[in-house]
């Protein structure tokens, strides 16, 4: 009797070991996928600051051809002003 339990002990502590053993290769998957993850966010954020800046420049643009239209009309005025004094 006392040598089937210690034969169920060392099984019960072999399959304890194996789970051990799986559970040490799930968690070092998880780190893996973390650390995947980190990089993953880092390059959105770098993209995304990326969009942002272009956003701000084609902002700029569009402030700059609004003045551009604007003086060209105002060029367009002079002009009709121009023919009228001719």
């Amino acid at each position: 009797m006392f040598r089937e339990i210690i034969c169920e002990s060392r099984k019960i502590f072999g399959e304890v070991g194996e789970i051990n053993s799986k559970v040490r290769e799930i968690i070092y998957k998880v780190d893996e996928i973390v650390n995947e993850t980190r990089e993953i966010n880092s390059k959105i954020s770098g993209i995304a600051r990326t969009a942002s800046q272009i956003s701000s420049e084609v902002g700029r643009f569009g402030e700059i051809n609004s003045k551009v239209r604007e003086i060209i009309y105002e060029v367009g005025e002079i002009i009709k002003e121009t023919r009228e004094i001719i």
